[in-house]
């Protein structure tokens, strides 16, 4: 089953998990209310922008913040969700990509990253990146389910989706894809 670009925004706000129309155009410059607020303002400026909808002044001001020193691994979340949500795909994925060549172990972004390339039916690069989180964390239950799920849809690959739908089930065996991880097994669990 192959996801569609409109249960992107699912995705990743499942990945995200609490952190989270406008105007037609990007304003070509800069607020002036920029240089006098803190990152943290900015932040908080952003927050209150996105949850009225304007979400393209919200990714202005987050993005001021991370230039005002506001943490990437905290700021880039949020920005990816206001990508999505606005239906910016790419916006999304080279946010992701550029932010991971310089934060390399941030699996939060990377499992976002194998989200949307899932999502947008790049399913080799979703495999790269959920592995490398696995990797690096084999402990990271979701990115096992993630994995198995897009390994399972790929039709080819079942039963390295059943080792990792059991992986997910060893490590949340009661978590919130519990049940669809056991309706997939290739064998019943004793």
């Amino acid at each position: 089953m192959r996801i569609q670009p409109l249960c992107i925004v699912a995705s990743v706000c499942a990945c995200l998990q609490g952190a989270c129309a406008a105007a037609a155009t990007r304003p070509t410059t800069k607020p002036a209310a920029y240089s006098k607020l803190t990152a943290a303002q900015l932040v908080e400026v952003a927050s209150v922008l996105a949850q009225n909808g304007d979400n393209l002044r919200a990714e202005q001001y987050l993005q001021e913040a991370i230039k005002q020193g506001a943490e990437p691994a905290r700021m880039v979340p949020q920005l990816l969700h206001l990508y999505v949500d606005e239906g910016q795909y790419r916006q999304a994925i080279d946010l992701s990509e550029d932010h991971l060549r310089k934060h390399p172990s941030d699996h939060r972004v990377r499992l976002i990253l194998g989200n949307l390339y899932g999502a947008l039916g790049f399913d080799q690069n979703a495999v790269e990146q959920y592995a490398r989180v696995i990797g690096d964390a084999p402990g990271d239950a979701q990115a096992h389910f993630a994995l198995a799920s897009v390994l399972h849809d790929s039709g080819r690959e079942r039963a390295r989706a059943d080792e990792h739908y059991r992986a997910y089930l060893r490590i949340e065996p009661h978590g919130q894809h519990a049940e669809e991880a056991r309706s997939l097994l290739l064998t019943e669990l004793p």
